[in-house]
């Protein structure tokens, strides 16, 4: 969840293309969570918080 929170706050500081995927790739971690795929959707944040 602390992932996500900075890749909105890269989201709104900055208009670069990276942010987007960023915040993108928080919506995706968060539906994940919502669905209770936890294991999944932790792996998937912390790979997209290292690649992008």
């Amino acid at each position: 969840m602390i992932v996500c929170s900075h890749m909105i706050f890269a989201y709104f500081s900055s208009t670069f293309f990276v942010s987007e995927l960023l915040y993108v790739s928080c919506l995706i971690c968060l539906f994940l969570n919502f669905l209770h795929v936890s294991n999944l959707s932790n792996d998937a944040c912390l790979v997209f918080s290292y690649v992008l």
